[in-house]
C-alpha cells in the first residue's frame, strides 16, 4: 500500500512527540544555559514541536483529521454527521 509509509511515519512522529513529552515532563528548569549563563529553551521543546507539526501534516495528508476527510468527499466538519467511523468502537 502507498500510503504504508506516510502512517508509519506519522506513527513514528506521534511517538517522537510523546517522547519529548515524558523528557519535557522531568526537567527541573526548561532552559539551558550557555558557558555564559544565557539561557535558552531545552532542545526537547523544539523536538516536541516539530514531532507535532509533522505529525499533523501527515495526519492531514492521510485523510485522518475531519477537515481532509471533508476535502476528499467526506462529511463536511460543520453541520455534517457526528459519526466519523470510529464511534461503533467505543462505548459511550
Amino acid at each position: 500500500p502507498a500510503d504504508l509509509a506516510a502512517f508509519e511515519n506519522y506513527c513514528l512522529q506521534v511517538g517522537q512527540a510523546r517522547q519529548m513529552q515524558r523528557v519535557i515532563d522531568e526537567l527541573n528548569d526548561p532552559f539551558v544555559y550557555s558557558a555564559e549563563g544565557v539561557p535558552r529553551p531545552h532542545p526537547a521543546y523544539r523536538g516536541q514541536r516539530d514531532a507535532i507539526t509533522t505529525a499533523r501534516q501527515l495526519a492531514a495528508e492521510l485523510g485522518l483529521t475531519p477537515a481532509a476527510r471533508a476535502r476528499v468527499g467526506g462529511e463536511s466538519p460543520k453541520g455534517g454527521s457526528d459519526e466519523d467511523g470510529w464511534s461503533g468502537l467505543v462505548d459511550g
